[in-house]
């Protein structure tokens, strides 16, 4: 559970400790992508052993030492990495080679509410407009406005919206004005600083040259119940032809396997197919190897 860790942040950034606090939250964050060789730690009430303390502290002092290297790393852009607690909303701000954070009182709960409905809002071709554009207004204001004089127009975003927000399409949230921060900004999701490679830059953009794996899954695997997704394939293939470099994956090809094995390489990721929900967790429906049936 985040909680415990969301707790000792909150205790790293009230010591004035703002690094300490934000490699806490990385920590629970990046789990599954930390290497093996790395120390690790237990955060919990039993952490009053001496040699699980200081296994803490040095771990800390990684992943901190870790985090300033990969937001050195974002240049012209600015990272915005958003936690919600007990205590309400926190959000992370690293822009112009300085690290702040803003505190927001929202009853998390009202806040876990409006995120799952504007989700649900945005999945449904038939909801109305002015009921998507009314929370994608209420969620500007309480996502970017109290931070909104630390982005500057035309300037990269990473967000990183944790997992009570991960169902927010950020790029649809709408200013006063009735402009979508995606109209202003290139914004790139994260599940996690740890999961940005070193030497990745916010303002490197996509061209021709990049390497790009064009998938097209038209029925989501072993979910036999889902329509087929119409032109999934055409798609697919007219996308793949703005890349010089593409791998594009089709019929049998589009499988779990497949993506597994050449995902890693690739720098711009496009997926035409279905999506589901299992748990609470969000992901892709693709077949697991090319000799699954349809």
């Amino acid at each position: 559970a985040e909680e415990p860790y969301l707790e000792l942040a909150d205790v790293k950034r009230r010591e004035q400790d703002l690094g300490g606090g934000l490699a806490v939250l990385e920590l629970y964050r990046g789990a599954a992508v930390r290497a093996e060789n790395q120390l690790s730690a237990r955060i919990g009430p039993s952490t009053e052993d001496e040699s699980n303390t200081n296994a803490l502290q040095a771990t800390l002092v990684l992943e901190t030492s870790l985090l300033d290297r990969v937001l050195s790393e974002s240049r012209n852009g600015t990272v915005l990495i958003y936690s919600v607690s007990s205590h309400g909303l926190g959000i992370w701000v690293y822009s112009n080679h300085v690290l702040s954070f803003q505190s927001v009182d929202e009853d998390p709960r009202y806040l876990r509410m409006l995120a799952a409905r504007f989700g649900e809002l945005c999945s449904h071709p038939s909801s109305s407009i002015d009921s998507v554009r009314a929370t994608a207004h209420q969620l500007y204001e309480i996502l970017i406005e109290p931070v909104a004089d630390q982005i500057h127009a035309g300037q990269p975003l990473l967000i990183e919206p944790g997992s009570t927000l991960s169902h927010i399409p950020f790029q649809a949230l709408l200013d006063r004005s009735g402009r979508y921060l995606a109209d202003d900004h290139a914004i790139v999701l994260s599940l996690g600083l740890r999961y940005i490679p070193f030497g990745s830059s916010l303002d490197h953009g996509i061209t021709s040259d990049s390497e790009a794996l064009i998938v097209a899954a038209e029925t989501g695997g072993i979910d036999s119940d889902l329509r087929p997704v119409t032109n999934a394939a055409s798609e697919a293939t007219r996308t793949s032809g703005h890349f010089r470099h593409a791998q594009l994956l089709v019929g049998n090809q589009a499988s779990l396997d497949n993506l597994d094995s050449i995902l890693p390489h690739a720098e711009v990721f496009h997926f035409a197919g279905h999506a589901g929900m299992n748990n609470e967790e969000m992901g892709l429906l693709l077949r697991r190897s090319q000799t699954d049936p349809l």
